[in-house]
């Protein structure tokens, strides 16, 4: 059964136990992601989240690897256009020593100079890298196309014109505004009991914070088409149409609808592409 829990200052605890099994599954959900950049600032929410495992107050970032790897457990995180996400899975015997790493990085994080400039080449080669995978270029492509100048058309990776912009202040500030209490979810699945739950209080229920941003007006679908031309021997082709706001009841409905064109090898057109032609 899963079990919600909201603190005082505005953190959303959200549990289920599994006692069927021996590891814990720990979530940090922040709702801010590249819909809540601007132009200037655009790959800042993912910068940041790369940030996050570059050292604490008392953790190098080699001490934030070794963490997890020392007990057999998983870290890792990601960034997308409405939220960023830090998780980890670990035995359930180390599933408070996993809440402490994952809230000093929260918490704690120097942004070192010296790491900014290493992860900004990091990032970097990642954009180099994302330019290189068409099959990647043309999801970014309709997104742009059918939002245009909306933050939901930004990449999330950013660009390396607004990346090397980034500084520690710019980090900081942007956690001020938007890693506040009223937008982070917590979430912990598996062998865990109710007493976890004042463990997670005890980490994310005390912060205070107030978000500090602009509302995102919603977005105007356009119909557009773009076509980018590049020495492959494939081509990609992607077709967006103007679907389902979220939670609306007929998006199960979508769901088989996608799998039934181009969801599996029986699908429409795996069928008459592939096999057919």
């Amino acid at each position: 059964m899963i079990k919600k829990y909201t603190c005082k200052n505005g953190v959303r605890i959200v549990m289920e136990n599994i006692p069927t099994v021996r590891s814990v599954a720990i979530g940090i959900w922040i709702h801010a992601g590249s819909r809540n950049e601007n132009e200037k600032n655009n790959g800042v929410s993912h910068f940041l989240e790369h940030m996050f495992f570059k050292g604490t107050e008392t953790r190098s970032a080699r001490e934030i690897a070794e963490s997890f790897d020392s007990i057999g457990g998983q870290v890792n995180a990601f960034t997308s256009k409405e939220y960023t996400c830090y998780y980890a899975k670990v035995l359930d015997e180390h599933a408070k020593y996993a809440l402490d790493v994952l809230a000093d990085m929260f918490f704690n994080s120097t942004f070192d100079e010296e790491e900014l400039k290493k992860e900004k080449n990091v990032v970097c080669e990642e954009i180099k890298m994302y330019e290189d995978a068409p099959d990647d270029i043309v999801h970014d492509m309709l997104t742009k196309a059918t939002y245009e100048t909306h933050p939901l058309g930004y990449p999330i990776l950013g660009t390396e014109e607004t990346l090397d912009t980034f500084t520690g202040d710019t980090l900081r500030q942007y956690i001020k505004d938007h890693y506040t209490p009223e937008n982070v979810v917590v979430s912990v699945a598996g062998n865990i009991d109710e007493a976890f739950l004042q463990t997670v209080e005890q980490y994310f229920g005390s912060y205070e914070g107030t978000t500090n941003r602009e509302q995102v007006h919603s977005p105007i679908f356009h119909f557009n088409k773009v076509a980018r031309k590049k020495e492959t021997e494939q081509a990609h082709l992607c077709l967006g149409y103007k679907g389902l706001q979220m939670g609306h009841e007929d998006i199960y409905n979508l769901i088989v609808l996608n799998n039934v064109l181009g969801g599996s090898m029986s699908s429409r057109l795996f069928q008459e592409v592939r096999e057919q032609r």
